[in-house]
């Protein structure tokens, strides 16, 4: 209804387009400017959706709702509006009405959007629709989504697709039947400091370029933080400075893109997250389509998740390749699994982490080069790492561990004192050298004494020594006599035996070098 004047009790014009309250049932709006109500009625959603369209009409303006709770049967929409700032008081609530099912607010074809302070209230026990979400964004631009509490939601609590510049801040969503929240084919998108609880499936997905997801909270939900599925390129996004807590699959998910012909996810960097008690960590993952490229996962603090700390994975190595990502400087301590594992990768690097006592359900390594029947890792770079358990009853197996995989170069890491031992090397061709703890290359002196033939040779080399590597020269006169090498016949991880062809009445020394 409008009305055109003004309803005791008369309010001082306050700095707003419209002012929207309630007094019993009737909401009203006021004109910001002249003091005079325009519109009011029993239903919240006609009169605040009145204001919008006034507002819209007038090239835009300010609509402040004041303290109190509004019961909206229909979405408030912006459909084709643009330059409307919508404000709450101390304590706004938008409530979904019984069996609405619509999204509370719902900003289509719109520019330069602004939502702040308002709780909405998605009234989940009493809606069908799964895409009933607090606020639904669409084909829209600028448009910003602030201190906004958005709860019990039977969809997302904001949900955004084919959009641009959207940036979600300072907000609380919780108790979401599905997403947290989600964007979908959104470019130059923002999530920050935003806290999100108890969500069904996912903290937020997210699918585009150049985005940032920073200072958030995530916890109790399916995965935190999900980016690069669906039918478009994700690149260009950065993760950073977020904690996550208590995800039945992974904290963080980096997947290709689920359709051919759609370039590989690329660019990603997760940085400086603390992340405990997943099912996973950090998972990136290639099986069908393009794959992963040129990410960086660096100085994140992974805790006591259930399976792997971080894992990078693909079944198709040749044709979805997780290639060229750089894991450095994290640490991941108390894993049921393998703290970094890297499944058939290529060319990735994994330097500066520490990885200690992981392998709690299975005595798995701290790191793990894995490969099968499906493809090997290879041309991976592991470098600098400490690798180690200090626990009275040690679980974690190796610090490093290659399996089924070769051409990899493992050096230069620290990885003293866990269960089975420093390093298990897999690959004929895999460079493993100038690791402490692993002893991959050593050099001495032997002595023959006289009337015997042959020395055994402690070595103090982690594993038996590749014979052909073995080098020994005398040190004095043999009298003509020749000289050979051979490994152990029962203890090779010990030793090596340098024979001469007959005995002497004096003795002969040997220098000698050995490597694995």
């Amino acid at each position: 209804m409008r009305l055109g004047t003004s309803l005791p009790p008369y309010e001082k014009a306050e700095t707003a387009s419209y002012v929207i309250y309630k007094q019993g049932n009737v909401i009203y709006a006021k004109n910001g400017e002249s003091g005079a109500v325009e519109f009011s009625g029993t239903d919240a959603a006609t009169v605040i959706q009145q204001a919008i369209d006034h507002v819209a009409d007038k090239g835009g303006g300010k609509i402040f709702i004041r303290t109190g709770t509004y019961i909206v049967a229909r979405s408030l929409s912006f459909e084709n509006k643009s330059n409307i700032i919508i404000v709450g008081g101390k304590k706004t609530i938008l409530k979904l009405a019984d069996s609405a099912n619509c999204d509370v607010i719902n900003i289509v074809n719109a520019q330069r959007i602004r939502i702040e302070n308002i709780e909405i209230d998605g009234n989940k026990v009493n809606q069908t629709a799964a895409t009933s979400h607090g606020i639904e964004i669409n084909n829209s631009s600028n448009v910003v989504i602030a201190n906004v509490y958005i709860h019990d939601t039977k969809g997302a609590a904001v949900g955004v697709r084919d959009s641009t510049h959207i940036s979600i801040r300072d907000s609380v969503h919780e108790d979401t039947d599905g997403d947290s929240d989600f964007a979908f084919n959104v470019d130059y998108f923002e999530f920050i400091n935003n806290i999100c609880r108890n969500y069904f499936d996912t903290g937020i997905a997210y699918f585009g370029k150049y985005g940032v997801i920073i200072g958030n909270i995530f916890e109790g939900g399916t995965v935190g933080v999900y980016l690069g599925t669906a039918g478009v390129k994700t690149e260009n996004v950065v993760v950073a400075q977020n904690s996550f807590k208590s995800h039945a699959e992974s904290a963080i998910l980096v997947e290709e893109p689920r359709e051919t012909g759609v370039e590989p996810t690329e660019n990603i960097s997760i940085v400086g997250n603390v992340i405990a008690d997943s099912k996973r960590g950090i998972f990136v993952r290639g099986k069908d389509y393009s794959g992963v490229r040129n990410a960086t996962i660096a100085d994140n603090t992974i805790l006591r998740c259930e399976t792997y700390g971080i894992y990078l994975d693909t079944l198709k190595p040749d044709t979805s390749p997780v290639v060229a990502i750089n894991i450095t400087n994290n640490v991941v301590a108390f894993c049921g699994a393998e703290g970094i594992s890297l499944a058939r990768t290529r060319h990735c690097l994994v330097m500066g982490n520490i990885a200690v006592n992981n392998g709690q359900s299975g005595n798995q390594p701290g790191i793990l080069l894995y490969g099968d029947d499906y493809g090997e890792a290879r041309y991976n770079f592991v470098i600098g790492n400490k690798c180690f358990d200090n626990q009275a009853t040690k679980t974690q197996g190796y610090g490093i561990r290659e399996y089924r995989s070769d051409y990899n170069v493992i050096v230069y890491n620290d990885v003293r004192d866990n269960l089975h031992g420093g390093i298990q090397k897999a690959g004929v061709n895999t460079v493993v050298k100038h690791n402490i703890g692993y002893i991959t290359e050593n050099s001495g002196t032997a002595t023959i004494s006289a009337g015997n033939t042959y020395v055994d040779v402690p070595h103090g080399l982690a594993a038996a020594p590749d014979i052909s590597k073995v080098r020994v020269t005398p040190r004095d006169d043999l009298g003509g006599r020749s000289f050979w090498v051979e490994e152990h016949p029962t203890d090779p991880d010990t030793y090596f035996r340098i024979y001469i062809s007959s005995s002497d009445t004096v003795d002969h020394l040997f220098n000698w070098y050995a490597e694995i």
